[in-house]
């Protein structure tokens, strides 16, 4: 009943004795509900004052001292909606008694399973439409099947008929095989679209209208006696983010179901094209959620209401949608509906401003989903020409381009990467397994690479140095290379992808930019940012091969007289290759490779912040991070307490799913190196490398997911003192004094990263000057980039060094030229 004191059940109705609190829970009603001598024909009825159920019939009374203290104004009233604020119907057809009890016959359709099965042979239920117009590559066929098999689970497994909703008031029977059968409606929750580009949509009840005429002009239609049509037609298309729908799907079809991802709301709706509102024409998109890409695993619980951030517009500009489509979200998601094998949508090469489709392709697989997602195109020999004539052709003008119209450009590419973040980051999570936080950092901290950059377009200058002859005056140009080849990794796509051609274009070099094939779309998507944001076409060009052909196209590249200088993200061992590959065309080049990080934890340390800093440095992305900590060295004299301190962090970071490692190879390298430290007396303190770590929604054994790992003892004669893991293993070793500590940290042909621990400053400087890496980092983990900041190596782990003025200066010729007063 609630509380007494604001609610009383009284005659007739409930009586309201204080706003304090009061939820109302309204439903909108069907049109013509209402009776003919009551105003209006849409309206919505009060079902709930607070947890008080209320009848059809009941009123709600509310007494003086309630009505007074009633003010809309008040900041503390608000109007809020239920996320299952509307539901979608499918009609039933429910055979008649006497064709369920007749005896079941080989040749005649008995059950509502055979009846179905057979409307949907002979095209007589016109539950789901695929026109002609359509073609075949638009389509998915697996999306379609499980949709159909998901409505006959429903009518026939899942909701038994006595279980359905009555059918409608004065619902007309409709003809069917040889028998009559009775509308019933199936009701299923959705969610209403939220936000500026929100649409009401039509009353969720349509009319319910009888067989139209026989003939052959009208076959498949439903009309009632006012002429209105039921929503019978349905397409069924994919994600509805790279390409327009069909012009006559929305002209012919009244519902339209599409997948959740790849792109926005509001992109989806943009897709659809413009049509003329008519009977037959689109009522509703409805967007289906799928379990495999849910965090909280699919169903009425991780439905999210959808949120249009802008008015509708009509695709490829700003003109108002001048007929708003209403849009939905479907909450059964049933773990019987699978989501489809793989997208229809291929992602293309960029080439000279323009999507390139290749006839030969490779899929692109989930690790986390463990799915293949899409296909990918794969560059030939004469893409690969292609793209190396663009960048050369582009780049006299680009050049040559003022600064403020680099700047302008940088500028609005960090903001179309912003805009289309949380579609970004979804493809990201999809090719790479990456989780909400890092996928996160990846669209922020590339966003403020592209802003940093673009404030210092302006500085690039150059030198007017003294002479040894006073009638000598000498001029020091900075000038471009020409075209640059950019590689990078799967790992951090939008950091690393956008800083190998960014730095380069901003000095006015053009580009071409080589993504990997395990993370494509999300290279794609770094040459969508800056096509959006006007970057001149041939400027940047982006090129994928599959992996077998990746040594000959990169070979090419290099080697090509186009390219002038190289740089590289990835792997110690192919980075070396790569640069012996330049090095014998003499050509520059600019190496980000692996590491080897230690953590220094000093005696005096705060142990907690280690403890936490060092299990972040090591695990974050499963430890697939070039920066990622290998080492963790603790003074002999608080190891005791600090080993507690970091398997205690752990159990709360690692409380849910176990991470996902992009392959499977990745996690048994790491439990061969496990393996072979354990045999030579090292100790597995936190975690289990044999684990068999399962999937978080089909329960199946993962190939890719492993937990945190802490091997404690690790000495020089085990592989995984001198390896880089790549993934979630770090090693424990107490150490007896700093000037041990330091020699172990030095101990590696890597020196990308470090860290130190310790409460002096003074001290930390001391051990930070004879650590040999590029970075060290003071009571902090060893993960950590910045805009501002210079990012490179030390030894193997490369040379260069991207970002700030740095990263300018690394696609920047100096060229002297002298002259007679």
């Amino acid at each position: 009943m609630g509380n007494s004191a604001s609610l009383q059940r009284v005659g007739g109705g409930v009586l309201v004795n204080s706003m304090s609190g009061l939820r109302l829970g309204m439903v909108r009603e069907a049109e013509g509900s209402l009776s003919k001598d009551e105003p209006g024909s849409d309206h919505f009825r009060i079902y709930a004052v607070s947890n008080v159920a209320l009848g059809r019939d009941e009123k709600i009374f509310m007494s003086r001292d309630a009505v007074s203290s009633f003010n809309p104004a008040d900041p503390y009233f608000t109007r809020t909606r239920d996320l299952t604020a509307l539901d979608v119907f499918v009609d039933a057809l429910e055979p008649p008694p006497a064709a369920v009890a007749k005896e079941t016959s080989p040749d005649d359709p008995d059950t509502l399973d055979d009846i179905l099965e057979a409307a949907l042979a002979n095209d007589t239920l016109s539950l789901i439409s695929l026109p002609d117009y359509i073609e075949a590559d638009k389509m998915n066929p697996s999306l379609i099947s499980s949709l159909l098999q998901n409505i006959q689970n429903m009518l026939t497994d899942t909701l038994p008929f006595d279980s359905l909703s009555p059918p409608p008031p004065n619902a007309p029977s409709r003809a069917f095989g040889d028998g009559k059968h009775q509308v019933r409606r199936v009701q299923l929750s959705a969610a209403l679209s939220t936000g500026p580009g929100a649409a009401l949509p039509p009353p969720p009840f349509p009319p319910v209208g009888r067989r139209g005429s026989s003939s052959s002009s009208d076959e498949g239609k439903f009309e009632d006696d006012e002429g209105s049509l039921p929503w019978h037609t349905v397409y069924v298309g994919d994600e509805n983010c790279d390409a327009r729908l069909p012009a006559a799907v929305p002209r012919e079809h009244q519902i339209i179901v599409l997948r959740r991802g790849g792109c926005s709301f509001s992109q989806k709706l943009a897709n659809v094209p413009a049509y003329a509102p008519s009977s037959t024409s689109l009522k509703l998109v409805i967007i289906v959620s799928f379990p495999e890409f849910e965090d909280g695993g699919g169903g009425a619980d991780s439905l999210v209401q959808p949120l249009l951030e802008e008015e509708q517009k009509l695709a490829g500009g700003d003109i108002p949608r001048p007929h708003p489509i209403p849009l939905v979200m479907d909450a059964l998601t049933h773990p019987t509906y699978p989501a489809p094998a793989m997208s229809s949508f291929t992602i293309p090469l960029l080439i000279n401003g323009k999507d390139a489709t290749t006839s030969k392709t490779f899929a692109v697989h989930s690790p986390a989903a463990h799915k293949d997602l899409w296909s990918c195109s794969s560059a030939s020999s004469s893409d690969v020409d292609a793209a190396l004539q663009a960048a050369k052709d582009a780049f006299p003008a680009w050049s040559k381009t003022k600064p403020a119209a680099r700047r302008n450009i940088l500028l609005k590419a960090a903001d179309v990467l912003e805009q289309h973040g949380e579609e970004f980051r979804e493809h990201m999570t999809q090719e790479t397994g990456a989780v909400a936080m890092f996928t996160g950092l990846n669209i922020t901290l590339a966003a403020e690479l592209i802003r940093d950059v673009a404030g210092r377009v302006g500085a690039i200058m150059g030198a007017i140095p003294a002479t040894q002859d006073d009638e000598t005056t000498a001029l020091v140009f900075k000038e471009p290379f020409g075209v640059i080849l950019g590689i990078a990794p799967w790992n951090s796509p939008y950091i690393l992808g956008i800083r190998s051609v960014l730095y380069a274009i901003a000095a006015g070099n053009t580009t071409v930019l080589k993504g990997s094939e395990l993370s494509p779309r999300c290279y794609h998507n770094i040459g969508r940012v800056f096509t959006e944001a006007g970057l001149p076409t041939g400027v940047l060009n982006v090129l994928y091969t599959t992996r077998d052909d990746s040594p000959a196209v990169t070979t090419q590249l290099i080697n090509s007289p186009v390219i002038k200088k190289v740089n590289f993200t990835g792997s110690t061992a192919i980075g070396s290759i790569i640069a012996a590959t330049a090095g014998k065309a003499l050509k520059p080049c600019l190496m980000e490779l692996g590491g080897k990080a230690s953590a220094i934890v000093l005696d005096d340390a705060d142990i907690e912040v280690a403890a936490t800093q060092c299990a972040l440095g090591a695990f974050v992305h499963s430890g697939q991070v070039c920066m990622s900590t290998e080492r963790i060295l603790v003074h002999k004299d608080i190891i005791e307490k600090f080993r507690p301190a970091l398997k205690g962090f752990l159990t709360h970071f690692d409380a849910g799913p176990a991470g996902v490692v992009i392959q499977g190879a990745a996690i048994e390298k790491n439990r061969k190196l496990v393996e072979d430290a354990v045999g030579k007396g090292a100790k597995v303190v936190h975690g289990d490398h044999k684990s068999q770590e399962k999937h978080p929604v089909t329960g199946e054994i993962s190939a890719t997911r492993l937990r945190p790992i802490i091997v404690e003892g690790v000495k020089e004669d085990m592989d995984m003192y001198h390896q880089e893991s790549f993934g979630p293993s770090v090693s424990l070793i107490e150490v007896e004094s700093e000037e041990e500590a330091v020699r172990i940290a030095n101990d590696t042909d890597y020196g990308l990263t470090s860290a130190v621990f310790t409460k002096d400053l003074a001290r930390a400087l001391r051990v930070a000057k004879q650590i040999e890496s590029g970075a060290v980092h003071i009571n902090g983990m060893s993960i950590h980039d910045e805009p501002t900041l210079p990012h490179g190596g030390y030894k193997k782990s490369g040379w260069g060094r991207f970002n700030a003025h740095w990263g300018v200066e690394e696609f920047l010729q100096t060229k002297t030229v002298t002259f007679k007063n």
